[in-house]
């Protein structure tokens, strides 16, 4: 799992930085290469990982979620889908 800066008084800093990006429509993402993704819709849509049930996602809405590297996701609608690291 990506490891978080540290900030002067050796706390974690909850921020990553983008690494790749893909637009999908309607299809299945490259195998992830990172253990934290960003997933946008602008249409609204469902996101599957595995053989989970598909989980809705408004349109506009930002989500992070924690997958595993080599996994692949599964979307119905326009998403773009960001690695991060």
């Amino acid at each position: 799992m990506a490891k978080m800066p540290t900030d002067a008084n050796a706390k974690p800093i909850p921020a990553l930085r983008p690494i790749t990006s893909e637009d999908l429509v309607s299809t299945t993402s490259a195998p992830m290469t990172s253990d934290v993704v960003r997933l946008v819709s602008s249409t609204g849509g469902t996101y599957t990982i595995g053989t989970a049930a598909g989980v809705p996602l408004p349109a506009n809405l930002v989500e992070y979620i924690r997958v595993f590297i080599g996994e692949t996701i599964a979307v119905s609608g326009t998403f773009t889908i960001t690695q991060m690291g």
